[in-house]
């Protein structure tokens, strides 16, 4: 069985950037203490997934599967999929999708 691929992009101040909050890896800060003002919402849809998905949580299979459809669509979302995706970054405490 193979480790599971936990990927995140490099910023270029040495943090990981997630879109609308970044982390700070170094010493003194944990990768969950957040740097950046959560106040700041995910501009689109494609972002908020794979910030999610790069999320420390746990998520099911279907959460999973859904996200990474959205990830790699760039077609709008239904009102079922924003509603679904709101939920999930509030269970995370990642910024809200931006109107």
């Amino acid at each position: 069985m193979t480790a599971p691929l936990n990927r995140k992009i490099r910023s270029a101040g040495g943090g990981f950037d997630f879109g609308a909050r970044a982390y700070d890896d170094s010493d003194e800060n944990t990768a969950s203490t957040p740097v950046a003002s959560v106040e700041h919402a995910f501009d689109c849809h494609r972002r908020a997934a794979l910030a999610l998905l790069q999320h420390e949580g746990r998520l099911t299979r279907k959460a999973g599967s859904f996200l990474g459809q959205l990830c790699v669509d760039p077609t709008p979302m239904t009102l079922r999929q924003r509603v679904w995706l709101d939920k999930l970054l509030a269970r995370a405490e990642l910024p809200a999708l931006a109107a």
